[in-house]
């Protein structure tokens, strides 16, 4: 960190030792001492060599920043934070990987450089897939990324996780489905929240949620099950990068918990608000959008006499209006003296309809509801 002397470790490296023996290696490095550096959770078991290579490599950085600003004449652009690939080598990849399969030469190419100027040793890791099938394809990934759209997330069990986002928290809440166990209740509902606590906390990162959390746990009844549930939960919470704080499993069964926001949700980034409904979810049903046109035709009629009106709607809500509503429709007209026309149109939006006043057989005036 430039212009700033702070030496320090990330706090999610919670081991005493494993800090102790970070900070005794970056005593050693060889910083600039106006430069200050925190060492992230990725170090965690690297070597003396490992930082003093990633310290080269950053200081060199520096060096290019500087030597551009110093030439190159305003407005320009002195550096740019890595693309997707470059970040994901940089702040997730380590030996634990098997490797990573890059289909872009371009970025194959960058990666190998990144890789061999920081952790070198890894460069055999990266591979660059130049099959003719579509590498999401041939990996299934598309289905996966179709799957992290949709509000349920199966269990292999025959359980399921409904997933809701919300503006004020994400709501999450464990299903058993098919899945009964062999023994009682409550052995099902502790396996199935079991498998539920590690799914849990793949989604969370999958899908990029945070903020509140309240997970909707099944009941169970023992208090050692409850705190196996919890465990697994926290203990895979521990790879996620972005900082958790877990509370105990309430006597309802929900958890809540906070997850630290990265970034704006998959969700957020790759929707929209629905055409239909407004981003609300749900739409009026037919009958109450049948119970609407008659209300929007008696306003039209209720100050006029003999007025012919006609109302266009969509099929299924023009077969309410003749059949189940259709002594409604019949009460309007003999109370207001007026005639009504059902039209159909297919074309329509769900709740889209349209009103027409006609009058000596011209067309007046619309109204559109």
């Amino acid at each position: 960190m430039p212009f700033h002397s702070h030496r320090g470790v990330s706090k999610r490296i919670e081991d005493a030792k494993e800090r102790e023996r970070i900070r005794e290696i970056i005593r050693g490095l060889a910083v600039p001492e106006e430069m200050g550096l925190i060492v992230r959770t990725a170090a965690w078991h690297c070597s003396k060599e490992d930082l003093e290579r990633d310290i080269r490599f950053l200081l060199h950085q520096w060096k290019l920043i500087k030597k551009r600003f110093e030439v190159r004449e305003s407005p320009a652009l002195i550096h740019e934070e890595f693309g997707i690939v470059l970040r994901m080598i940089r702040d997730v990849f380590n030996d634990r990987f098997h490797g990573v399969t890059i289909d872009s030469p371009e970025e194959y190419r960058k990666a190998i450089r990144y890789v061999n100027a920081t952790v070198p040793q890894l460069a055999q890791k990266i591979h660059n897939y130049k099959g003719d099938t579509p590498l999401f394809v041939l990996k299934n990934i598309e289905r996966d990324l179709e799957r992290i759209f949709d509000a349920h997330a199966p269990l292999k069990s025959g359980g399921s996780l409904v997933i809701e986002q919300t503006e004020a928290l994400v709501s999450i809440d464990v299903n058993t489905g098919k899945f009964t166990g062999k023994t009682s209740l409550e052995d099902t509902a502790f396996k199935t929240n079991c498998e539920a606590a590690r799914e849990i906390t793949k989604q969370l990162r999958l899908r990029d949620l945070g903020g509140i959390i309240i997970i909707d746990f099944i009941d169970m009844d023992s208090p050692d099950h409850r705190r196996q549930v919890l465990r697994i939960l926290e203990d895979n919470l521990r790879r996620d990068r972005a900082k958790t704080s877990v509370l105990n499993i309430s006597q309802l069964g929900l958890v809540e918990m906070t997850r630290q926001r990265m970034r704006k949700s998959l969700h957020t980034t790759n929707t929209q608000p629905c055409v239909y409904c407004s981003g609300k979810g749900s739409i009026k049903s037919n009958f109450r959008i049948a119970i609407d046109a008659l209300h929007k035709i008696e306003t039209m009629v209720k100050n006029h006499k003999n007025l012919h009106v006609e109302c266009t709607v969509t099929p299924e809500v023009a077969e309410i209006l003749l059949k189940s509503t259709g002594t409604m429709v019949k009460g309007v007209e003999k109370k207001y003296k007026c005639k009504i026309s059902i039209l159909v149109d297919t074309s329509l939006q769900p709740e889209e309809m349209r009103l027409k006043r006609v009058l000596d057989k011209r067309k007046f005036a619309w109204l559109t509801g």
